[in-house]
């Protein structure tokens, strides 16, 4: 749908995240206006577990298009996929942290009736001074309005929610990545597998479970 460059604001000198749809040739109406919700989305939310909106617009190409662009605050660091790939599982104390700012990251957004849809490890960035803030709205749905066509499920496979892939579900599933480093449910790049362990998921949904807190 879209690529992030990292690039420099001229009047600020600062570094900025740069999204930009891809070629108009394959633009819809319905991702255009995917494209500007998730701007609206983020425009909406101030939090500091939130990537920031700074600006956003238009220019003409020498083909004759229109290329759309999203201007965000540049975050340094790793996202989290890369991050556990990297350095290996957080401890428990660390991942409780991540946790627990993203947790707020998604309150401010359900203030405000916003649905990210798409919590995973890789939109999850993290700063050498340990803050996290959730990145990518593309997928977000705001409760007041549908985009989605019904029967539609939107999300990274890997990481939806087994019943009806629902958001709540999908953080735990993330939540699963940080420690053991690895899908909490199968191994990586199985979208077969995938589907298997969603359908084993849903079986288990229905089945009691007891618990000593």
């Amino acid at each position: 749908m879209a690529t992030v460059f990292r690039g420099e604001h001229t009047v600020l000198r600062r570094p900025v995240a740069i999204k930009v749809l891809h070629s108009m040739s394959a633009y819809t109406p319905q991702l255009l206006q995917r494209f500007r919700c998730e701007v609206r989305a983020v425009a909406k939310l101030e939090h500091p577990n939130i990537v920031t909106a700074l600006d956003v617009g238009d220019i003409s190409t020498s083909d004759g298009h229109t290329m759309h662009y999203f201007v965000m605050e540049y975050v340094p660091g790793q996202d989290l996929e890369r991050l556990v790939k990297t350095h290996g599982p957080l401890t428990a104390v660390k991942a409780c942290d991540v946790i627990l700012q993203i947790t707020g990251a998604l309150a401010e957004a359900d203030k405000h009736c916003l649905v990210h849809r798409d919590i995973k490890p890789s939109n999850i960035q993290v700063t050498p001074a340990g803050q996290a803030k959730l990145l990518d709205f593309g997928l977000v749905r705001c409760l007041r309005q549908e985009l989605t066509s019904p029967g539609v499920a939107l999300g990274s496979l890997a990481f939806m929610a087994p019943e009806q892939r629902r958001d709540a579900s999908a953080r735990r599933h993330s939540r699963g990545h940080l420690r053991p480093g690895r899908h909490p449910v199968l191994e990586p790049d199985r979208p077969t597998a995938v589907r298997q362990a969603g359908r084993r998921a849903d079986r288990r949904a229905l089945e009691p479970v007891s618990f000593t807190a």
